[in-house]
């Protein structure tokens, strides 16, 4: 079987309303009033799992930005896309930008 491993960039659109529900309903005891959602990663494979990074808003340190990692294997692909607004993704093979191509279809 012949593999290739693509990388690249994602933008996600998230409502604030949609990241609340997500934390609230599938990480137990999630306070909002202490944590900010920062980041958001995302392991699909063998396993499902969503990897939430939250700012500590009442242990913020100066230089330093202080986060709480919490990690949701509860959740099915299906389930975690109807928590995501608007997703955009393009991977190119290795040694390979967009900077590069040179689109002759336009």
């Amino acid at each position: 079987m012949n593999t290739n491993d693509l990388h690249g960039k994602i933008s996600a659109r998230f409502s604030e309303k949609q990241i609340q529900d997500l934390c609230r309903n599938h990480i137990p005891g999630f306070d909002a009033t202490q944590f900010s959602v920062i980041a958001i990663r995302v392991f699909a494979g063998t396993e499902f799992i969503v990897t939430v990074y939250a700012k500590d808003k009442l242990n913020e340190q100066k230089g330093k930005l202080p986060v709480k990692k919490f990690k949701i294997e509860t959740l099915s692909h299906k389930e975690f896309y109807n928590y995501v607004e608007v997703y955009n993704y393009t991977v190119f093979e290795e040694g390979v930008s967009a900077d590069e191509l040179e689109v002759t279809n336009k």
